[in-house]
Protein backbone atom coordinates (compact mmCIF):
# COMPACT_ATOMS: atom_id res chain seq x y z
CA UNK A 1 0.00 0.00 0.00
CA UNK A 2 1.45 3.67 -0.82
CA UNK A 3 -0.03 6.42 0.71
CA UNK A 4 0.92 10.02 -0.38
CA UNK A 5 0.21 13.56 0.98
CA UNK A 6 1.42 16.96 1.15
CA UNK A 7 3.70 18.72 3.68
CA UNK A 8 2.70 20.22 6.85
CA UNK A 9 -0.16 18.07 9.02
CA UNK A 10 -1.13 16.02 6.83
CA UNK A 11 1.16 13.07 7.05
CA UNK A 12 0.91 13.18 10.86
CA UNK A 13 -2.71 11.79 10.27
CA UNK A 14 -0.97 8.78 9.18
CA UNK A 15 0.54 7.80 12.70
CA UNK A 16 -2.62 5.45 13.61
CA UNK A 17 -2.33 3.80 10.53
CA UNK A 18 1.39 3.52 10.28
CA UNK A 19 1.95 2.20 14.06
CA UNK A 20 -1.01 -0.67 12.93
CA UNK A 21 0.89 -1.72 9.70
CA UNK A 22 4.25 -1.99 11.77
CA UNK A 23 2.87 -3.79 14.51
CA UNK A 24 0.87 -6.01 12.06
CA UNK A 25 4.19 -6.68 9.28
CA UNK A 26 1.76 -4.96 6.54
CA UNK A 27 4.02 -3.19 3.75
CA UNK A 28 3.59 0.28 3.37
CA UNK A 29 4.89 3.19 1.90
CA UNK A 30 4.51 6.70 2.66
CA UNK A 31 5.71 9.59 0.54
CA UNK A 32 5.21 12.49 2.02
CA UNK A 33 5.91 15.91 0.55
CA UNK A 34 8.15 18.86 2.24
CA UNK A 35 8.85 21.95 1.56
CA UNK A 36 12.68 22.96 0.83
CA UNK A 37 15.60 22.91 3.29
CA UNK A 38 15.74 26.88 2.64
CA UNK A 39 12.06 27.00 4.20
CA UNK A 40 12.78 24.80 7.16
CA UNK A 41 12.46 26.55 10.61
CA UNK A 42 11.26 29.50 9.14
CA UNK A 43 7.65 29.85 10.09
CA UNK A 44 7.01 29.45 6.50
CA UNK A 45 3.03 28.07 5.47
CA UNK A 46 2.20 24.21 5.73
CA UNK A 47 5.98 23.71 6.70
CA UNK A 48 6.73 21.40 9.93
CA UNK A 49 9.48 18.92 11.02
CA UNK A 50 8.51 16.01 8.98
CA UNK A 51 11.96 14.46 10.05
CA UNK A 52 11.72 11.00 11.62
CA UNK A 53 7.95 11.88 11.94
CA UNK A 54 6.52 8.28 13.26
CA UNK A 55 9.81 7.82 15.39
CA UNK A 56 10.17 4.28 15.66
CA UNK A 57 7.31 2.70 14.08
CA UNK A 58 8.50 2.06 10.49
CA UNK A 59 11.24 -0.02 9.06
CA UNK A 60 13.12 2.59 7.45
CA UNK A 61 12.98 6.18 7.21
CA UNK A 62 14.42 7.98 3.79
CA UNK A 63 15.09 12.06 3.68
CA UNK A 64 15.48 12.35 -0.26
CA UNK A 65 17.21 14.99 -2.07
CA UNK A 66 15.45 17.92 -3.16
CA UNK A 67 13.46 16.61 -6.00
CA UNK A 68 14.73 17.70 -9.68
CA UNK A 69 18.36 17.56 -8.49
CA UNK A 70 19.38 14.59 -9.22
CA UNK A 71 19.24 12.34 -12.21
CA UNK A 72 16.12 10.08 -12.72
CA UNK A 73 18.22 6.41 -12.27
CA UNK A 74 18.64 7.74 -8.32
CA UNK A 75 14.99 8.01 -8.07
CA UNK A 76 14.45 4.50 -9.53
CA UNK A 77 17.27 2.81 -7.24
CA UNK A 78 15.20 4.78 -4.64
CA UNK A 79 12.06 3.42 -5.25
CA UNK A 80 13.39 -0.28 -5.55
CA UNK A 81 15.12 0.12 -1.97
CA UNK A 82 11.98 1.32 -0.48
CA UNK A 83 9.77 -1.18 -1.80
CA UNK A 84 12.55 -4.21 -1.21
CA UNK A 85 12.39 -2.75 2.52
CA UNK A 86 8.64 -2.81 2.49
CA UNK A 87 8.03 -6.30 1.60
CA UNK A 88 10.87 -7.39 2.47
CA UNK A 89 11.95 -10.39 5.04
CA UNK A 90 10.20 -8.10 8.00
CA UNK A 91 7.61 -6.33 5.92
CA UNK A 92 6.36 -3.12 7.38
CA UNK A 93 6.26 0.50 6.97
CA UNK A 94 8.53 2.86 5.03
CA UNK A 95 8.41 6.98 5.68
CA UNK A 96 10.17 8.50 2.33
CA UNK A 97 10.27 12.46 2.93
CA UNK A 98 10.80 13.80 -0.21
CA UNK A 99 10.98 18.23 -0.28
CA UNK A 100 9.98 19.88 -3.30
CA UNK A 101 10.56 23.50 -4.44
CA UNK A 102 8.41 25.89 -6.66
CA UNK A 103 7.06 25.80 -9.17
CA UNK A 104 5.19 22.94 -8.44
CA UNK A 105 2.98 22.50 -11.69
CA UNK A 106 4.28 19.80 -14.19
CA UNK A 107 6.05 21.60 -17.25
CA UNK A 108 4.86 22.19 -20.07
CA UNK A 109 6.27 18.84 -22.02
CA UNK A 110 6.02 15.92 -19.85
CA UNK A 111 9.37 14.17 -19.47
CA UNK A 112 9.80 10.69 -20.56
CA UNK A 113 8.40 8.43 -18.84
CA UNK A 114 10.61 6.31 -16.25
CA UNK A 115 10.08 2.65 -15.70
CA UNK A 116 10.63 2.47 -12.17
CA UNK A 117 11.44 -0.78 -11.27
CA UNK A 118 13.22 -1.43 -14.41
CA UNK A 119 15.88 -2.58 -12.82
CA UNK A 120 16.13 -4.76 -10.20
CA UNK A 121 17.65 -4.37 -6.26
CA UNK A 122 21.04 -5.91 -6.03
CA UNK A 123 21.03 -10.01 -5.37
CA UNK A 124 22.56 -10.11 -2.03
CA UNK A 125 24.46 -13.39 -1.57
CA UNK A 126 25.53 -14.60 2.15
CA UNK A 127 27.88 -17.41 0.26
CA UNK A 128 29.94 -16.53 -2.71
CA UNK A 129 28.20 -17.49 -5.46
CA UNK A 130 30.90 -18.59 -8.29
CA UNK A 131 32.72 -15.55 -10.73
CA UNK A 132 31.07 -15.49 -14.93
CA UNK A 133 33.75 -17.80 -17.34
CA UNK A 134 34.80 -14.43 -19.27
CA UNK A 135 38.29 -13.97 -19.77
CA UNK A 136 36.97 -10.10 -19.96
CA UNK A 137 36.53 -9.28 -16.11
CA UNK A 138 38.55 -6.49 -13.33
CA UNK A 139 39.08 -6.51 -9.92
CA UNK A 140 38.59 -3.20 -8.30
CA UNK A 141 40.65 -2.85 -4.83
CA UNK A 142 39.02 -0.24 -2.52
CA UNK A 143 40.23 1.17 0.72
CA UNK A 144 40.36 -2.11 2.82
CA UNK A 145 42.22 -4.02 5.03
CA UNK A 146 43.82 -6.94 4.28
CA UNK A 147 46.39 -9.44 6.44
CA UNK A 148 49.22 -10.99 4.12
CA UNK A 149 46.87 -13.99 3.27
CA UNK A 150 44.09 -11.76 2.24
CA UNK A 151 46.78 -9.92 -0.10
CA UNK A 152 48.19 -13.15 -1.40
CA UNK A 153 44.51 -14.45 -2.31
CA UNK A 154 43.30 -11.58 -4.27
CA UNK A 155 46.12 -11.71 -6.24
CA UNK A 156 46.16 -15.06 -7.03
CA UNK A 157 43.28 -14.86 -8.14
CA UNK A 158 43.75 -12.07 -10.36
CA UNK A 159 46.64 -14.20 -11.52
CA UNK A 160 44.51 -17.53 -12.01
CA UNK A 161 41.70 -15.44 -13.82
CA UNK A 162 43.42 -12.78 -16.00
CA UNK A 163 41.48 -10.06 -14.49
CA UNK A 164 43.74 -7.42 -13.61
CA UNK A 165 43.68 -5.79 -10.22
CA UNK A 166 42.67 -1.37 -10.27
CA UNK A 167 44.07 -1.21 -6.91
CA UNK A 168 43.42 1.64 -4.88
CA UNK A 169 46.31 2.94 -2.67
CA UNK A 170 44.51 2.31 0.59
CA UNK A 171 43.91 -1.83 -0.48
CA UNK A 172 46.84 -3.17 0.38
CA UNK A 173 47.66 -4.23 -3.01
CA UNK A 174 48.65 -1.51 -5.26
CA UNK A 175 52.43 -2.25 -3.87
CA UNK A 176 54.41 -5.34 -2.59
CA UNK A 177 56.17 -8.45 -3.53
CA UNK A 178 52.96 -9.65 -5.03
CA UNK A 179 53.20 -7.03 -8.11
CA UNK A 180 55.89 -9.03 -10.01
CA UNK A 181 53.81 -11.79 -10.78
CA UNK A 182 50.24 -10.26 -10.43
CA UNK A 183 48.68 -7.97 -13.41
CA UNK A 184 47.96 -4.66 -11.01
CA UNK A 185 46.94 -1.68 -12.61
CA UNK A 186 47.69 1.84 -10.64
CA UNK A 187 46.73 4.56 -12.94
CA UNK A 188 43.48 3.86 -12.86
CA UNK A 189 42.78 7.70 -12.06
CA UNK A 190 44.61 8.57 -15.52
CA UNK A 191 43.23 5.74 -17.18
CA UNK A 192 39.85 5.65 -16.84
CA UNK A 193 38.70 8.55 -17.79
CA UNK A 194 39.86 7.79 -21.71
CA UNK A 195 38.47 6.44 -24.42
CA UNK A 196 40.91 3.18 -24.38
CA UNK A 197 38.97 2.78 -21.18
CA UNK A 198 35.69 3.36 -22.41
CA UNK A 199 36.31 0.76 -25.45
CA UNK A 200 37.97 -1.90 -22.96
CA UNK A 201 34.44 -2.13 -20.89
CA UNK A 202 34.79 -5.49 -18.79
CA UNK A 203 31.93 -8.55 -19.12
CA UNK A 204 32.72 -8.23 -14.91
CA UNK A 205 33.86 -5.72 -12.41
CA UNK A 206 34.40 -7.00 -8.93
CA UNK A 207 34.39 -3.94 -6.23
CA UNK A 208 36.22 -5.21 -2.97
CA UNK A 209 36.36 -3.40 0.27
CA UNK A 210 35.34 0.42 0.32
CA UNK A 211 34.48 2.61 -2.84
CA UNK A 212 38.35 3.38 -4.49
CA UNK A 213 39.40 6.97 -4.03
CA UNK A 214 38.97 7.90 -7.72
CA UNK A 215 36.86 9.98 -9.11
CA UNK A 216 36.65 8.68 -12.27
CA UNK A 217 36.40 5.20 -11.50
CA UNK A 218 32.92 6.06 -10.44
CA UNK A 219 32.42 8.39 -14.10
CA UNK A 220 33.58 5.56 -15.66
CA UNK A 221 30.95 3.08 -14.43
CA UNK A 222 28.18 5.99 -15.31
CA UNK A 223 29.77 5.71 -18.94
CA UNK A 224 29.79 2.15 -19.64
CA UNK A 225 27.57 0.80 -17.34
CA UNK A 226 28.87 -3.00 -16.93
CA UNK A 227 26.70 -5.81 -17.25
CA UNK A 228 27.69 -7.18 -13.82
CA UNK A 229 29.02 -5.38 -11.11
CA UNK A 230 29.91 -7.33 -7.99
CA UNK A 231 30.40 -5.86 -4.34
CA UNK A 232 32.14 -7.82 -1.91
CA UNK A 233 32.57 -6.20 1.44
CA UNK A 234 31.43 -7.99 5.22
CA UNK A 235 31.07 -4.36 6.52
CA UNK A 236 27.62 -3.88 5.07
CA UNK A 237 29.03 -0.61 3.04
CA UNK A 238 28.70 -2.07 -0.43
CA UNK A 239 28.92 0.88 -1.82
CA UNK A 240 26.84 1.93 -5.21
CA UNK A 241 27.76 5.91 -6.05
CA UNK A 242 26.69 4.89 -9.95
CA UNK A 243 23.89 2.45 -9.13
CA UNK A 244 25.61 0.24 -11.42
CA UNK A 245 26.01 -2.40 -8.79
CA UNK A 246 23.89 -5.75 -10.12
CA UNK A 247 25.58 -8.49 -6.80
CA UNK A 248 26.49 -7.95 -3.38
CA UNK A 249 28.29 -10.41 -1.37
CA UNK A 250 28.50 -10.49 2.40
CA UNK A 251 31.98 -11.97 2.72
CA UNK A 252 35.47 -10.41 4.03
CA UNK A 253 37.40 -9.73 0.65
CA UNK A 254 40.47 -12.11 1.41
CA UNK A 255 38.44 -14.93 2.49
CA UNK A 256 36.59 -14.59 -0.45
CA UNK A 257 39.12 -14.49 -2.86
CA UNK A 258 40.82 -17.64 -1.56
CA UNK A 259 37.33 -19.39 -1.81
CA UNK A 260 35.42 -18.56 -4.72
CA UNK A 261 35.24 -20.72 -8.01
CA UNK A 262 36.58 -18.87 -10.81
CA UNK A 263 37.89 -19.49 -14.17
CA UNK A 264 41.42 -20.26 -14.87
CA UNK A 265 42.05 -17.95 -17.89
CA UNK A 266 45.41 -17.04 -17.23
CA UNK A 267 47.05 -13.85 -18.59
CA UNK A 268 45.35 -13.36 -21.73
CA UNK A 269 45.56 -10.62 -24.21
CA UNK A 270 42.65 -8.29 -22.43
CA UNK A 271 45.27 -8.83 -19.31
CA UNK A 272 48.05 -8.06 -21.40
CA UNK A 273 45.94 -4.86 -22.96
CA UNK A 274 45.01 -3.21 -19.16
CA UNK A 275 48.93 -3.87 -17.74
CA UNK A 276 49.98 -2.33 -20.74
CA UNK A 277 47.70 0.70 -20.44
CA UNK A 278 48.53 0.72 -16.43
CA UNK A 279 52.50 1.16 -18.14
CA UNK A 280 51.82 3.65 -20.64
CA UNK A 281 50.18 5.86 -17.86
CA UNK A 282 52.49 5.34 -15.14
CA UNK A 283 55.24 6.31 -17.71
CA UNK A 284 53.52 9.60 -18.44
CA UNK A 285 53.04 10.62 -14.79
CA UNK A 286 56.50 9.88 -14.18
CA UNK A 287 57.85 11.84 -17.03
CA UNK A 288 55.33 14.90 -15.61
CA UNK A 289 56.88 14.62 -12.16
CA UNK A 290 60.41 14.57 -13.54
CA UNK A 291 59.77 17.74 -14.66
CA UNK A 292 57.02 19.10 -12.15
CA UNK A 293 58.17 21.46 -9.42
CA UNK A 294 58.73 20.92 -5.63
CA UNK A 295 54.40 19.92 -4.75
CA UNK A 296 52.37 17.27 -4.23
CA UNK A 297 53.93 15.11 -7.16
CA UNK A 298 57.42 15.32 -5.82
CA UNK A 299 56.31 14.28 -2.34
CA UNK A 300 54.74 11.40 -3.77
CA UNK A 301 58.03 10.78 -5.46
CA UNK A 302 60.20 11.15 -2.50
CA UNK A 303 57.70 8.69 -0.66
CA UNK A 304 58.11 6.28 -3.27
CA UNK A 305 61.73 6.82 -3.01
CA UNK A 306 62.14 5.22 0.42
CA UNK A 307 63.75 2.04 0.57
CA UNK A 308 62.41 -1.08 2.72
CA UNK A 309 58.36 -1.89 3.75
CA UNK A 310 56.84 0.95 5.80
CA UNK A 311 53.50 2.06 7.27
CA UNK A 312 52.09 4.91 5.44
CA UNK A 313 49.66 7.07 7.62
CA UNK A 314 47.95 9.58 4.53
CA UNK A 315 45.24 11.69 5.46
CA UNK A 316 41.94 12.30 3.50
CA UNK A 317 40.89 14.56 1.02
CA UNK A 318 43.90 16.08 -1.15
CA UNK A 319 46.37 13.26 0.28
CA UNK A 320 44.89 10.32 -0.56
CA UNK A 321 43.85 11.56 -3.75
CA UNK A 322 47.50 12.61 -4.64
CA UNK A 323 48.86 9.18 -3.32
CA UNK A 324 46.12 7.39 -5.81
CA UNK A 325 47.40 10.20 -8.82
CA UNK A 326 51.14 10.05 -8.45
CA UNK A 327 52.03 6.59 -7.11
CA UNK A 328 52.22 4.01 -9.81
Amino acid sequence: VALVCTSGTAAANYLPAVVEAFHSGVPLVVLSADRPPELQGRGAAQTIDQQHLYGTHVRRYVEAAVAGTEPPEAAAALAVSVLGTAVGPAPGPVHVNWPLREPLEPPDADPAPLELLASPAPTTWPTPPSLPDTPRGVLVAGPMDLDAGGIAAVAELAARTGWPILADPASGLRRGPHVADTPVVACGEHLLPTPWADSHVPDVVVQLGAMPTSKAYRLWLERNRPATVITVDHLGRHPDAALAVTDRVDHEPGAWAASVEAPAHGTTDWTSAWTGAGEAAAGAVADFVATAPFDEPSVVEAIDALAGPLNLVVANSMPIRDLDAFLP
